[in-house]
This record gives structure tokens, C-alpha cells and sequence, in this order.
């Protein structure tokens, strides 16, 4: 049964406060730099799609999460119900429980201090400290975790100011959504490995599609997961052979209102939606640190960490992808091209995320409107 990986962080000869606050700003830097151009993406989204430009800060603060933000947003935008947004944040930030089995928090003493690093703990600190088990400390881990939470926040607000500078809407601009979920979902499943997931998947936003279209999205995650515990159980009990699988990696809508039919949000819903948010993700981060530790060596566990990514990315790819095509009307085959496009950026480019996002909601933008 794979094992699910830990830090080993030995101790270290205690150095200047100065110097580990400057050592963890300079590991971290080239990391975040990588936050600017979906920080500023996201912002000019939330222009676009007619929400105050306050959401975008206070999501950012409420739900610290870029994928998650992007989605809640182009939910929100479409007066999806809180239910559906709940459940589907619950599902998409799921691998937030797998963190704390080999996050050193440990090193983090006060209870401030530790409730914001579990606030903070984003795929890129987790992949950070994996990377570098050793020498944390401190003043090290809350300068990386401080520098990443400064940086997504502050490019939102620079892509929320540059996007009221926007005279008019940018028509396909929200593609980028779905391009960040191909990207995903192609290096989730990058083996056979993950062919059942993926294939599962496809199959339950099949079945959503036909008896519930009108809420595939939640429809489509609730019979993939019930057919995940299914899967579980025929393993357990022999039925289906279970293959080794190595330890999880991180894996960590299109809008409808440029046709003008859309109600923009209320306040009591934004609102009510930052709560819900909030709830979820900071539970996710903090339950494991409180109560999961036991959980570490659980076969059902395991098996949701590795099964869950490419199918819950599939299904966003495919959620996204068709209210994008219907919104295009007779353009629909814009959003088919696109996708191909997004998919060979992501394979030739060695999947560089920021390559394979930006070229693809370019080319989609190009074709929606030019041709």
C-alpha cells in the first residue's frame, strides 16, 4: 500500500531570524513569480464577468486557493446555487487533506502563527517543503508562506485595476478556466494508471448530462465519487485487482452573461458564498493537523488520493468546456480547437503551465471573435 510521503526536517544549528526570513524569501521568489500572470488573470476575470471588484481580494483572503478562485468566481458570475459551489469546492480541494501528513508545522510555535501557516499551506509551500524536507524553521516557513499569500493578492488587485481600465468586455477571455483545468488534468494523469479515474469520470458526466443537465457539474462529482467508493470496496474485498500506485502528487463554467442573460449576484449571496468558502478550505487545511494523523496508513485514504485528481479535473474540463460551447452558439467548434491547442502547448512545452494557458484562451479568444 503506497505511503504517503513526510518531511524529516532534522535539527539545524539556530541562525539570525534576519537570515532564515531572507533564506525562505529567496527560496520562494522564483516560485511566486510564477503567481503574477494568473494572479493578474484572475482579477481581470472578475472585471469581466460584471462582479464587484472587491471579490476578487476577498476571495483571494476567504478561499486562498487559484484554481478553486477561478472556478468559485465563474460559478458565482452564473448564480450557480451555494449547495453546488460547496460541493464542488469540497471536491476540487480535497487533496488539501494529504498536506498535513508531511508538512512540518511543527516547527511553528504559537497559536497565531500556526493558524495562519495551516491557512496557507497551498499546493506550492507543500510542494516547497517536500522538495526541501530539511532546515525548516520558523521564521523560514512563514516568510515563504507570507510571500506566496502577498503575491497572489496583490497581482488580483493589480489584474482587477487593469481590468477596469478594459472600455469593453474581452469575449472568450474566461476560456483560461478551462485551460488551466486541461493542464491540470493532463498531469494528474499522466499513466494508465489513471485510466479507471479517468475513465469514470467521463462516464458519470455522461450520465449527468442526460438525467440532469441543467446541474451536471454536481450531478456528475457525486456519481464519481460514489462509483471511487465502489471501486474501494470491490478492492478490498478482491474482486478487482489493486495496482501499486506510487504516492500522490499534487495536483493540486464558462460565463453566460455576455449574451445577457444573467442576473448579477446580490450582495447577501457574494457574501454568503465568502462564508461557505472560507468554511471549507480552511477546514480542509487544519482538520487533518487536528484529527487525520491515524489515517495516514488507511488503504481508503490512499486510494482517494490517487484516484480523485484526474477525475475531478476531467470533469471540470468537461463542465467548463460545454457551457463554453453553448454560450459560443454557432462558434462552438471555437472551444473543440482551442482545447486541442491548450493540450499540444501543454505536451510540446515541456507542460509549462503558463505557456499552455495563456496560448490557449489567446487562440480562443482570436477565434471567437475574428473568425
Amino acid at each position: 500500500m503506497p505511503k504517503l510521503p513526510r518531511t524529516v526536517n532534522f535539527p539545524v544549528p539556530a541562525k539570525p531570524t534576519r537570515y532564515e526570513i531572507i533564506e525562505g524569501l529567496r527560496i520562494t521568489a522564483p516560485v511566486a513569480a510564477g503567481y503574477i500572470p494568473l494572479g493578474l488573470a484572475y482579477g481581470v476575470l472578475v472585471i469581466q464577468l460584471g462582479l464587484p471588484w472587491w471579490l476578487a481580494p476577498a476571495l483571494s483572503l476567504s478561499a486562498y486557493s487559484g484554481s478553486a478562485e477561478l472556478l468559485v468566481v465563474t460559478l458565482a458570475a452564473q448564480n450557480t446555487p451555494l449547495a453546488v459551489i460547496a460541493v464542488t469546492m469540497l471536491l476540487v480541494n480535497f487533496r488539501l487533506l494529504f498536506f498535513a501528513f508531511s508538512f512540518p508545522l511543527h516547527v511553528i510555535e504559537g497559536r497565531v502563527a500556526r493558524l495562519f501557516s495551516m491557512y496557507a499551506l497551498v499546493d506550492e509551500a507543500y510542494a516547497l517543503t517536500a522538495a526541501r524536507p530539511n532546515g525548516w524553521t520558523k521564521p523560514r516557513l512563514l516568510a515563504m508562506q507570507v510571500l506566496f499569500n502577498l503575491t497572489w493578492v496583490t497581482s488580483s488587485l493589480v489584474g482587477v485595476s487593469a481590468g477596469s481600465l478594459i472600455p469593453t468586455q474581452i469575449e472568450g477571455l474566461d476560456f483560461a478556466l478551462t485551460a488551466l483545468f486541461i493542464t491540470l488534468t493532463l498531469d494528474a494523469a499522466r499513466t494508465r494508471r489513471t485510466l479507471p479515474s479517468v475513465l469514470l469520470a467521463g462516464a458519470s458526466f455522461a450520465v449527468a448530462m442526460v438525467v440532469a443537465p441543467t446541474q451536471r457539474l454536481l450531478v456528475a462529482l457525486l456519481l464519481f465519487v460514489a462509483c471511487l467508493v465502489g471501486r474501494h470496496i470491490l478492492h478490498r474485498r478482491g474482486i478487482l485487482r489493486s495496482p501499486r500506485f506510487p504516492s500522490p502528487k499534487r495536483w493540486v463554467g464558462s460565463r453566460t452573461q455576455g449574451r445577457g442573460c444573467t442576473v448579477t449576484p446580490t450582495l447577501g449571496y457574494l457574501l454568503a458564498l465568502l462564508v461557505i468558502v472560507f468554511v471549507i478550505d480552511f477546514t480542509l487545511r487544519a482538520l487533518p493537523f487536528k484529527i487525520l494523523e491515524p489515517l495516514r496508513d488507511s488503504r481508503f485514504v490512499s486510494d482517494m488520493a490517487v484516484w480523485m485528481p484526474p477525475g475531478i479535473m476531467l470533469i471540470l474540463v468537461l463542465s467548463t468546456l460545454s457551457q463554453g460551447m453553448q454560450v459560443a452558439g454557432g462558434r462552438w467548434w471555437a472551444a473543440l480547437v482551442a482545447t486541442g491547442i491548450t493540450v499540444a502547448v501543454h505536451l510540446l512545452s515541456g507542460r509549462k503551465l503558463l505557456w499552455s494557458v495563456g496560448v490557449g484562451t489567446l487562440a480562443y479568444i482570436a477565434l471567437l471573435n475574428w473568425l
